[in-house]
């Protein structure tokens, strides 16, 4: 081979390997955005559905909503700081250059707010548990933890068992360890 093919083998290879980049990135975020509209439930849905499967008092209801205003607030912040930490990743990868350190920066950082996101959601549990009865805990151990397995039936189907017309639709579960009406993958 002279000199020349090679040359346009490298290019169209490079050529190729960002538009295949490029392209995965449009897919991912036209699928986290659908994705995104499947699984997000508002607040107040939230608060109907923990209500009506703890049996919340008046006093626990308004508790609740404080501390789920608390969580939302924290976990929306760090949801967008996933998401434009995610963007920052897609632009490096399909840069013509694309700098590993940098790239290896995004990655502790999106890391680190996966983190925080989980131990505001283990805050968001024990703050609950605590206004819940000894009845109410068992519940919401087992709604936690339904909504935890991805292959459960309140993923599956949009309703947890032994929880009639309580589900919150198909793959909702998920959303609460995803912070306010966002959700992180």
């Amino acid at each position: 081979m002279n000199k020349t093919r090679i040359l346009l083998l490298i290019i169209l290879f490079l050529f190729v390997t960002n538009v295949v980049t490029i392209i995965s990135g449009i897919r991912a975020s036209a699928d986290n955005r659908k994705e995104e509209a499947e699984v997000a439930m508002p607040a107040a849905g939230r608060i109907r559905f923990f209500a009506g499967q703890l049996s919340l008092s008046d006093e626990q209801k308004a508790d609740f909503i404080r501390l789920n205003r608390t969580f939302n607030g924290e976990a929306r912040q760090l949801t967008s700081k996933i998401n434009n930490l995610r963007i920052r990743m897609i632009d490096e990868m399909a840069s013509a250059g694309p700098d590993s350190r940098n790239l290896d920066s995004i990655c502790t950082a999106i890391g680190g707010y996966h983190d925080r996101l989980k131990r505001v959601t283990v805050d968001y549990y024990l703050n609950l548990k605590e206004i819940c009865n000894e009845d109410q805990k068992e519940r919401l151990y087992g709604i936690f933890r339904e909504m935890s397995d991805p292959e459960g039936d309140m993923n599956r189907f949009g309703r947890g068992r032994g929880m009639p017309g309580g589900g919150m639709g198909a793959g909702r579960g998920r959303h609460l360890f995803q912070g306010g009406d966002t959700v992180i993958r």
